[in-house]
């Protein structure tokens, strides 16, 4: 099987005719004969039925156009991914980040790092909800993430290192951010996360059952007192909430909404690890080239 037969196949069920096929393939109707006849033959079945002038698909040819239609999709869409990562022929490395970052902070060390490898590259952020980037990076829609959840919590040490090969991705400690708490300008100045036992400490809905809410739990266990969970619909609606003095937010110094003018940060004595990630088999050389600068 080749994929001129394929081809040919594809063509006559378009048009319906072996004549019009041949007209539109530019050759003869004995030479598209042919090559249906071979592919016949490799599939062990009939794929076409003739009903007087009427040409049909046989169950089998029917289900083999699928199969085909099917296949030409993937290719296609594969063509158009690595055509899409090229810019001047120069390879594009995605990088995906959470959507409550500033990249600000980190933008300045992929560029860096970036500069440093052999191979000349773009790089593209993009930002996602958090609990989405996972399943971008194994799905291929990007090429690294960075994240504050690492994707299988259970597998990592209390120090950020992955201890298990199970894994598809590869995860690496990027930086440790300090953690702050998000409150309303209007609010009157803090200095202890203790003023807020009372206050609703907002999370995404898609965060409460996570190791986001463990571990806030952990935390406050140390300060003696336990937070009212609130969840919302997403990170905006969350900031929307803490701008009204509707809750407050439990994040870190990068969290973008640090920097407006409707929020106050409080300090706090925690810090959380920022991984890095990548998948340890789908990636190009110049992903892996970047990937080791960054984590060393």
């Amino acid at each position: 099987m080749n994929s001129l037969e394929i081809q040919y196949f594809l063509t006559i069920v378009k048009h319906g005719s072996f004549t019009e096929a041949a007209q539109v393939l530019s050759v003869s109707q004995p030479a598209i004969s042919k090559q249906i006849q071979q592919l016949e033959e490799e599939l062990g079945c009939s794929l076409f039925t003739r009903s007087g002038r009427t040409l049909s698909l046989t169950p089998a040819g029917q289900a083999y156009h699928d199969y085909f239609q099917q296949c030409r999709f993937q290719l296609d869409l594969l063509k158009n991914k690595l055509n899409a990562q090229k810019k001047d022929g120069i390879s594009i490395i995605r990088i995906a980040y959470p959507d409550d970052v500033d990249p600000s902070h980190f933008r300045t060390r992929f560029l860096d790092a970036a500069a440093s490898i052999f191979t000349p590259v773009h790089l593209e952020f993009t930002c996602y909800p958090e609990s989405e980037l996972p399943e971008i990076l194994e799905q291929g829609r990007c090429d690294l993430i960075l994240t504050a959840a690492p994707p299988v919590w259970s597998r990592f040490s209390d120090s950020g290192k992955l201890f298990t090969d199970e894994n598809p991705l590869s995860i690496q400690p990027f930086a440790e951010i300090s953690q702050v708490l998000l409150y309303a300008a209007s609010c009157p100045e803090s200095t202890d996360i203790s003023c807020f036992q009372d206050s609703s400490f907002l999370l995404p809905e898609h965060d409460v059952s996570t190791w986001k809410i463990q571990n806030l739990y952990h935390f406050f266990n140390k300060l003696g007192f336990a937070p009212k969970i609130r969840s919302a619909a997403n990170l905006s609606t969350i900031l929307d909430l803490v701008a009204q003095n509707e809750g407050v937010y439990l994040t870190h110094a990068w969290c973008r909404a640090c920097k407006s003018v409707d929020y106050q940060a409080l300090p706090l004595p925690v810090s959380q690890i920022v991984y890095l990630g990548c998948h340890k088999t789908n990636r190009s050389s110049e992903t892996s080239e970047l990937f080791i600068q960054l984590a060393t």
